[in-house]
């Protein structure tokens, strides 16, 4: 993992945690490339990945993208 895609990991997840729920389909965009680079880490043990995940999640229910994060991160349920 890189310290750029972290950082960006990291942005994401504290937007999200201060209540900052925009639909904005580029900072999704965003998200997803940074999340993307992410792919196969262990989300239990890096929390904020994990939040970032989660936000992540909700924003693309419905598209194809949910599927690729569903696999890349192992998430079950």
């Amino acid at each position: 993992m890189t310290l750029a895609c972290y950082l960006c990991a990291c942005t994401f997840a504290a937007a999200a945690e201060e209540g900052d729920k925009s639909s904005d389909p580029d900072r999704a965009a965003i998200a997803l490339e940074a999340l993307s680079r992410l792919k196969g880490i262990d989300l239990d043990t890096n929390p904020v990945v994990k939040t970032a995940v989660l936000n992540v999640l909700d924003q693309v229910r419905g598209t194809p993208q949910l599927v690729e994060l569903v696999r890349d991160f192992k998430i079950k349920g």
